[in-house]
């Protein structure tokens, strides 16, 4: 292939782009109460597997402010409990 020559498959490419990026923003950030929660609470597991716990507790007490009467409450306020106990500053009075 020579300076001169361009890819057959350019225009194609050109065309992609344009149409990925006139796409609204809008149409990619909005999700349902359910996603937000269920991102949330991952977040919260994430979180507390990697040792973060004061970064997880403050997450599941999120969930558990903003979704108290989401079907995974209850995941939410284990995951809160374990981080009251196995993070530094444990509170084991909290966690019951």
């Amino acid at each position: 292939m020579t300076l001169h020559t361009r890819p057959r498959f350019l225009p194609l490419i050109l065309l992609l782009a344009t149409l990925i990026t006139s796409l609204p923003a809008a149409a990619f950030a909005q999700m349902t109460p359910e996603q937000q929660a269920a991102m949330l609470l991952a977040g919260a597991k994430r979180a507390y597997n990697e040792k973060n716990y004061a970064f997880a507790a403050a997450r599941f007490r999120d969930y558990i402010a903003k979704y108290g009467g989401n079907k995974d409450l209850p995941q939410a306020r284990y995951g809160l409990a374990l981080c009251l106990i196995d993070g530094p500053e444990r509170n084991v009075d909290q966690a019951l």
